[in-house]
């Protein structure tokens, strides 16, 4: 008799290995938070506004924060 007879069947081996929805749906969410507040706190030399503050259309800051928020919404209305 082989090793592989003895293993249970792929299905719930995956079962037992993924543990709790809520539990990565709040790792996700919490990595895009995580990302929001880094962009947050980035200075602005960073971001290339060395002069003045862009337009708010032409901030690269806040479209990578609405796209984190979208990420967000989406993971947790349909994730």
């Amino acid at each position: 008799m082989t090793l592989l007879a003895n293993l249970p069947e792929p299905h719930r081996v995956l079962a037992a290995a993924g543990g709790p929805d809520w539990l990565a749906q709040a790792a996700f969410i919490g990595a895009f938070v995580a990302l929001i507040v880094i962009l947050v706190s980035l200075p602005a030399t960073m971001l290339g506004e060395t002069e003045s503050r862009p337009p708010l259309w032409r901030s690269v800051r806040a479209w990578a924060v609405l796209v984190a928020v979208v990420q967000i919404l989406v993971y947790a209305f349909w994730g």
